[in-house]
């Protein structure tokens, strides 16, 4: 038994070693304000979203219930609720 627990333990520290898998990593950066202040600043591509959203609201919005996983600042969760 106690080999097989140092086995397990090597390659726990083996996978530790190697750094997060690219799931986790991409997971992990949004923990961080930065990235989300720099989303928000990125007009062309916040503008994106909110014309999406209010060129089409008649037929993807008004009337729907509308779920956004993830939300982060929550800025396409309110141009959703304005649209």
């Amino acid at each position: 038994k106690e080999a097989a627990e140092a086995g397990d333990g090597k390659a726990k520290a083996a996978k530790k070693e190697k750094g997060p898998d690219c799931d986790t990593y991409y997971s992990d950066s949004y923990s961080f304000m930065g990235i989300h202040e720099t989303m928000l600043r990125d007009a062309p591509r916040t503008g994106s979203y909110h014309a999406a959203l209010t060129r089409n609201a008649a037929t993807l919005v008004q009337g729907k219930n509308v779920l956004d996983v993830g939300c982060g600042t929550g800025v396409l969760s309110m141009f959703a609720a304005k649209a």
